[in-house]
């Protein structure tokens, strides 16, 4: 420490000793605006998925809902998810951070008084020092906003992964719901064949054409199929709860939704598999965030580098001896000689981070890739079996159905014969059903691991 006094008048000490602490406290004076970054998370959030969120203004839904499209059920899960809007508020703590990082050191002062007896001609001994200014700051403050800059291009990058994971938890909750509605109305037709054919059996009774055995089989068959449908119902309940939880909706308050599209009509087509891998190695958030990561890293080391002297400080030093001639202000200089600590652990471990962070990028890279081709092929085989189904199966079933039926009424078959062919009908047609359902999971896990709507192709 190095304290060199002149002599002044004190007035004019203390005036401006005053100056240079208002100038500091007026340059600290910051107001903290979020607009850009929300702006920035909006637009590349309608970039990957074609649609828009409110990051600014959140506030709960309460319109009803009686009709709903996988749309309308993906835009109000973008506007009403809570942890999709708690995920904006790291947008404003990373800014906050970010602003932080490059506020300069406060000011200190410290000051002793040596009060002296009651002699007469001498003063109160007076020591002040006050280091005003951190001279580290001057280079260590752009470095550590570079580290807090990318933590908050991370922020911006992590609300839009959680925005997508809200939009493909939407898409497979509705499409899950959509998929027990097929099969609660496929189950309740073939429990309506099933009731009107215990009626003709009871018509037949009467005239001697049916036994009590064949009453009881269907009675059995009307039984098992109301069953199946109460099992269905509940089902309806519990993933109509699931796709309300995911749209930040209370099922409570919103009673089954009718969905305006039907499992049958949707079947997409793809862009070419190579395209998908391209764009995705370039811009799945995934593979941004791996590379944010190595970039933070940097900076970090960067950071710590410029850390070896944590403290040299310039200020201003004023003294006051008894004797009342005797008094000075000049300028305070304080340095810290890195003598034992060259921040070389600090730094060491910033160059392992990176160095594991690097490893995790090629890492993602290889997983990106592996996704998009397991979930392309996936996708094109179940499409394949879908028309399959469409070709053959279901219509061969129709036409047994029909063919067992007609010979049923003309009592060449057996009522054992007619209620095997309609198990073998619904069989098929619940399978067709899944099969479609497991093609819609395909073709949204295919836009998962590619990080993109594949409609914005």
């Amino acid at each position: 420490m190095f304290t060199s006094m002149f002599t002044r008048s004190s007035n004019l000490h203390y005036g401006r000793i005053g100056l240079c602490l208002v100038i500091l406290m007026l340059s600290g004076c910051q107001k903290i605006s979020y607009h850009h970054e929300y702006k920035r998370t909006q637009e590349m959030v309608n970039e990957v998925l074609d649609q828009s969120i409110n990051v600014e203004q959140c506030s709960d839904f309460c319109e009803p809902v009686n009709e709903l499209s996988r749309n309308r059920a993906i835009q109000i899960a973008l506007y009403n998810n809570k942890k999709l809007q708690a995920s904006y508020e790291e947008l404003g703590i990373s800014k906050a951070d970010l602003l932080e990082a490059g506020l300069l050191k406060n000011p200190s002062i410290s000051a002793s008084f040596n009060i002296p007896d009651a002699k007469k001609n001498i003063r109160t001994n007076i020591e002040v020092e006050a280091p005003l200014l951190s001279l580290t700051d001057l280079w260590q403050i752009p470095r550590r906003k570079k580290v807090f800059k990318d933590k908050l291009e991370a922020s911006i990058y992590g609300v839009v992964k959680v925005a997508f994971e809200i939009y493909t938890n939407t898409r497979l909750a509705y499409d899950t719901l959509m998929f027990t509605h097929a099969l609660l109305e496929n189950a309740q037709q073939t429990a309506d064949r099933i009731t009107l054919l215990r009626y003709d059996l009871k018509k037949r009774k009467e005239f001697g054409f049916a036994s009590d055995l064949d009453i009881s089989l269907a009675e059995v068959e009307v039984g098992t199929w109301e069953l199946k449908i109460t099992e269905l119902k509940a089902l309806l309940e519990e993933y109509h709860a699931r796709l309300c939880l995911i749209m930040g909706l209370d099922p409570l308050c919103y009673p089954l939704f009718i969905l305006t599209e039907k499992l049958a009509t949707l079947i997409p087509s793809l862009p070419e598999k190579d395209e998908l891998i391209h764009w995705a190695l370039e811009h799945h958030y995934e593979i941004i965030l791996a590379r944010l990561q190595i970039k933070y890293y940097q900076d970090l080391i960067a950071y710590e580098n410029s850390r070896k002297i944590t403290e040299c400080a310039l200020g201003i030093a004023f003294k006051q001896d008894f004797d009342p001639h005797q008094s000075g202000i000049g300028p305070y200089v304080s340095a810290e000689v890195p003598l034992f600590n060259h921040n070389q652990a600090a730094i060491a471990r910033a160059e392992f981070h990176l160095k594991k962070a690097e490893k995790e990028y090629q890492q993602a890279q290889l997983t990106v890739i592996a996704n998009i081709t397991a979930a392309y092929v996936r996708f094109e085989g179940v499409r394949e079996n879908v028309s399959v189904f469409d070709k053959k199966l279901t219509l061969f079933n129709q036409q047994a159905l029909k063919y067992t039926q007609e010979f049923h009424k003309q009592m060449q078959i057996t009522l054992p014969t007619l209620l095997q062919t309609e198990a073998a009908l619904y069989k098929t047609q619940r399978k067709y059903l899944q099969t479609l359902h497991h093609m819609l999971d395909a073709y949204t896990n295919l836009e998962m691991a590619v990080g993109k709507k594949l409609d914005r192709f």
